[in-house]
């Protein structure tokens, strides 16, 4: 059975959202001149409110994708409630301020010069390492409020959808069935997105790291698993013995810690409110992904955090 079309359209959704986000950022970022720090206050508002748009649609596609989605397999399931996409516009994946986020491209750019960079290889760094975060956090977005409606939905849990081509520890995870409070473990730029299923069903479609290799070119092999590990594949050694799957991979909302609280200062605090003080005085909001570690394995709970701390109604 093929992939949902729901699920499909979802992932095409995202990648628009996120061309037209980047398209934006180096629109504002040509605008950029030697003196980073004036120049940024000049665009910083544009590209805060560029970034929440972007957030919100990936995050409203997510949400929207996991009705249809179970419904195409047949997987008869009605969510309790529905999230509020606009919720994931506010902060970043792991709880920090958007314009926070923004600011480490004044920064990366200030790194660079004190590097003895000149000013436009320094802003071209810039915008790349913006670039970068921009995108994973209008992924993450789209992920977040999947796996949130999916929390929503009794009986339900996920499963990861790779889109080749694709790096080795992706590929290692391709097919594999989660239950509703795994977190999503993804690295920077990665586009791998879940299907809503139940455990029985995941297998029938997904595909599985073996067969997402025999699908690949050798190009795409030799890149994703290294020439020697494509060879050992070819050769009968297992995927995952080959592939470090968890090597510069973290889990969305990750910055909260595995029990749900936050650290400030040495001392843990508790992450029931929606805003939290976290190390050096910073905001940082209660996750989903907090919540659902706080809620530990009682979905009901689970579902009235997402109620309390505004991301569902």
């Amino acid at each position: 059975m093929p992939l949902p079309a729901a699920t499909v359209q979802h992932y095409d959704a995202v990648q628009r959202i996120a061309a037209v986000a980047l398209a934006g950022l180096a629109s504002a970022w040509g605008r950029m001149g030697p003196d980073f720090d004036a120049t940024y206050a000049g665009i910083a508002p544009g590209l805060v409110a560029l970034t929440r748009a972007a957030k919100t649609a990936a995050a409203a596609s997510g949400a929207r994708s996991i009705a249809p989605a179970l419904a195409e397999q047949d997987i008869a399931r009605r969510a309790v409630v529905d999230v509020v996409p606009a919720q994931w516009s506010r902060y970043t994946a792991d709880g920090r301020t958007i314009e926070g986020l923004l600011d480490i491209g004044v920064i990366t750019a200030k790194r660079a010069a004190e590097r003895g960079f000149p000013p436009g290889l320094s802003l071209a760094a810039a915008q790349d390492r913006l670039a970068a975060a921009i995108q994973t956090e209008i992924s993450d977005a789209g992920r977040s409020a999947a796996m949130a409606q999916m929390v929503a939905t009794p009986r339900t849990g996920w499963t990861r959808v790779v889109n080749p081509p694709c790096c080795g520890r992706c590929a290692v995870l391709a097919g594999r069935f989660y239950p509703w409070s795994s977190g999503f473990a993804r690295h920077p730029r990665c586009d791998c997105t879940m299907t809503p299923s139940t455990e029985g069903d995941a297998r029938a479609v997904v595909t599985t790291p073996q067969s997402l290799y025999e699908a690949m070119s050798e190009a795409d092999r030799c890149k994703a698993f290294t020439v020697a590990g494509a060879r050992a594949i070819a050769d009968g050694a297992d995927i995952g013995a080959v592939v470090n799957a968890r090597r510069g991979m973290t889990v969305v909302g990750s910055s909260v810690s595995a029990d749900g609280l936050v650290v400030r200062r040495g001392r843990v605090t508790s992450g029931a409110a929606t805003t939290e003080r976290a190390t050096r005085g910073q905001p940082r909001r209660l996750t989903p992904e907090g919540i659902y570690a706080r809620a530990g394995a009682d979905r009901d709970e689970a579902v009235r955090l997402l109620v309390a701390n505004g991301y569902a109604r």
